[in-house]
């Protein structure tokens, strides 16, 4: 097994958590504070599943060569959080797992040689795509402790 294939099957099981955890979750839940200030739970479960689609562009940039940026704009990804926070808990939900099978399928499908292509997301430094699976088992792991 290499570090990359322990990162993908800790991904893995790290979305798996996350998605237990919000199965748990009521409508009311969805609506309430997290623990990030102004965020309601609704805005990090949206958050957790823009921020899947952001790897998939990442992803890309490292498969192509040609640049992406993760988000469109700071800007829209602040408006696509508030647009989806206020969502019904069975749309987050699926949003989340489906995001989530998305960026499965990228990771699986990316060739062996675009894993040493530098990328950078919204933030440096630049890093290698490798990377990115430890990069996202942040954001699922986080969240789904708080």
């Amino acid at each position: 097994m290499t570090v990359l294939d322990d990162l993908q099957a800790e991904l893995t099981a790290a979305t798996k958590r996350l998605l237990a955890t919000t199965a748990a979750l009521s409508a009311s839940d969805v609506r309430a504070p997290s623990l990030l200030p102004g965020w309601t739970r609704g805005h990090v479960l949206t958050h957790v599943a823009r921020d899947a689609d952001s790897h998939i562009n990442l992803v890309t940039w490292a498969e192509t060569g040609v640049y992406p940026p993760q988000y469109p704009t700071p800007g829209a990804r602040e408006a696509e959080m508030a647009e989806g926070a206020g969502r019904p808990l069975a749309e987050q939900r699926a949003d989340l797992a489906d995001s989530a099978a998305r960026l499965d399928a990228a990771f699986a499908a990316v060739p062996p040689s675009a894993w040493s292509a530098i990328v950078e997301g919204m933030r440096p430094p630049e890093h290698p795509a490798w990377y990115l699976p430890a990069r996202r088992i942040r954001e699922v792991e986080i969240p789904s402790r708080g």
